[in-house]
């Protein structure tokens, strides 16, 4: 019996051919960011110092934590409820049913949930690069795939495996990008409905573009350079209107007026002024200094955003020059820039380098299919396993196991309020040790201050009060306690040695080869000696 198929009633199934150059990408991001989350990379101090902010929102405190460290108001404040929202809706921390025991596990867990949520959000981030490439050249999957590849395996991306607003504020503004893309030019169809649905949509797509942005200023204040950006593809795509791009700029400029309206309404303007003083007045760490990190780091995927960069020149490609150029300026003004805060010319390295690389593979293949085709492949599988290979290297490393050791200890050894006369317990120790203190205090419920050890009005009025206090000996402290320092000399005859950490794991590896040098950036604890008076 013979059957005929009607291929028109066939269902259009997804087309493999079509969505492989995402899942690839895709499911190579979501293994380089989300494995081993918590041994690698090192916890930075900032990382402590967000989490304590989230962890205030979410016990309902306010937007605000107040500190006596840092001013509440050096940057907005929807880091922290972006996180403290993701986190909540996991029930976090009481569904890890965290202990303060001394349980090495129990405080690895705790610091497991956000770091995964990061990791989650680099692989939205390698999508939404995929979708910006895919949208911005003409649906060329090549560019796509190559711009995606580059952003989910280069080891440089492990800067955003840390809780860090740069990296909570990514997803913000690629997405704002994106929707930018997705405005189009009124359409030459007479339709009255044809053309009222294609209004519509660019209202949709620049509002959306707009609330994105806005919300990634009220993250972190230099996002605003990303305005000419968004704003000219709003303004090009929509064929000039200037209607349109009003409609996208008022949630850009309401979104962030929340902060400095929020510090009126209760009474901290002057706060709020002097955290812009503060931010403004600091120095002392050049532009230079974070882009050699990042050739010495990742040297393949700087030169090869270079080259994108050179070709966006000569091809006038204004989503990277856009991108690029008035960011990299107004860091160069500022003069403070680490590391991370580079983390926006990541994404655009990675969006500059992918057409320019099939530029040159389409040159290729116009003279010789064949070998044109292999050059290409080849081209794309070697960067990808190295990048991939790299990337492995750094992400089965284990630079936290004396952290997580000093960290349970310390959890575990500081009294609970009912114990402790109603006075906060005193962590003293250099700044980085700031990050002791989140976790006993919002999810330990351990009232604890942090102070640095050259603050000496904190530490005598401590001392005092009788307060408890525990005081955390790194090598540094250890050297100006031996040098005499009056105050810390003081300090350390009033507390009594509990416990040595030392840390040596990263010594196995040799910095001095690529990409070990990544954990010049990633260094484990050292040798700390934890003392107390009580």
């Amino acid at each position: 019996m013979n059957v005929s198929v009607n291929r028109a009633h066939i269902p259009n199934i997804v087309n493999i051919r079509n969505i492989f150059p995402l899942i690839i990408p895709l499911i190579m991001s979501a293994f380089i960011n989300l494995w081993n989350p918590i041994g690698f990379p090192a916890f930075f101090v900032d990382e402590g110092i967000y989490m304590g902010r989230a962890m205030h929102v979410l016990q309902g405190n306010g937007p605000l934590e107040v500190t006596d460290v840092r001013t509440p108001y050096d940057h907005p404040f929807f880091g922290q409820i972006f996180l403290a929202a993701a986190l909540g809706l996991i029930g976090y921390p009481d569904i890890l049913q965290p202990s303060a025991d001394g349980d090495v596990h129990s405080v690895e867990m705790v610091f497991m949930a956000p770091r995964v949520f990061m990791g989650l959000l680099a692989v939205t981030d390698t999508f939404l690069i995929y979708k910006i490439a895919q949208v911005r050249y003409r649906n060329n999957r090549t560019i796509a795939f190559i711009a995606a590849v580059l952003f989910a395996v280069m080891p440089m991306t492990w800067i955003l495996r840390r809780i860090m607003l740069d990296n909570l504020l990514l997803p913000l503004l690629l997405s704002s990008v994106l929707f930018a893309l997705y405005v189009k030019k009124p359409s030459q169809n007479n339709d009255f409905n044809h053309k009222a649905s294609n209004s519509k949509n660019n209202i949709l797509a620049a509002s959306v573009s707009g609330i994105f942005l806005g919300l990634a200023i009220f993250t972190k204040i230099p996002v605003f350079t990303f305005i000419p950006l968004v704003c000219f593809f709003v303004f090009i795509n929509s064929n000039r209107s200037l209607k349109l791009l009003g409609l996208w700029f008022i949630p850009v400029v309401l979104i962030p007026s929340i902060w400095p309206i929020y510090s009126i309404s209760v009474n901290q303007f002057d706060e709020w002024l002097y955290g812009i003083d503060f931010q403004s007045r600091r120095e002392g760490k050049p532009l230079a200094g974070a882009l050699g990190f990042f050739f010495e780091n990742d040297p393949l995927l700087f030169l090869l955003g270079l080259f994108g960069l050179i070709f966006a020149v000569i091809k006038r490609d204004f989503l990277v020059l856009l991108w690029v150029l008035p960011f990299l300026l107004f860091l160069y003004i500022v003069s403070w820039v680490s590391y991370f805060h580079i983390t926006p010319i990541i994404a655009a390295f990675c969006l500059a380098a992918a057409p320019a690389l099939a530029y040159v593979f389409d040159k290729t293949t116009i003279k010789k299919v064949v070998v044109g085709q292999l050059v290409k492949y080849i081209t794309i599988g070697s960067i990808t396993i190295f990048g991939f290979a790299c990337s492995w290297m750094l992400i089965t490393t284990n630079v936290t196991s004396g952290f997580f050791s000093l960290y349970s200890f310390v959890v575990d050894y500081l009294p609970d309020y009912s114990d402790a006369n109603n006075d906060a317990s005193l962590l003293v120790g250099r700044y980085w040790t700031e990050i002791f203190i989140w976790m006993p205090k919002y999810v330990f419920d351990k009232d604890t201050k942090f102070i640095k050890e050259n603050n000496d009005n904190g530490i005598l009025e401590g001392l005092d009060k009788n307060s408890n206090i525990v005081l955390l000996v790194d090598r540094n402290i250890a050297r100006t306690i031996k040098g005499g320092e009056a105050k810390l000399d003081l300090l350390d005859q009033n507390t009594d040695p509990m416990i040595t950490v030392d840390d040596k794991r990263s010594s196995q590896y040799d910095r001095s080869i690529y990409p070990y040098n990544n954990l010049d950036a990633n260094r484990n604890i050292g040798r700390i000696l934890v003392k107390a008076n009580f």
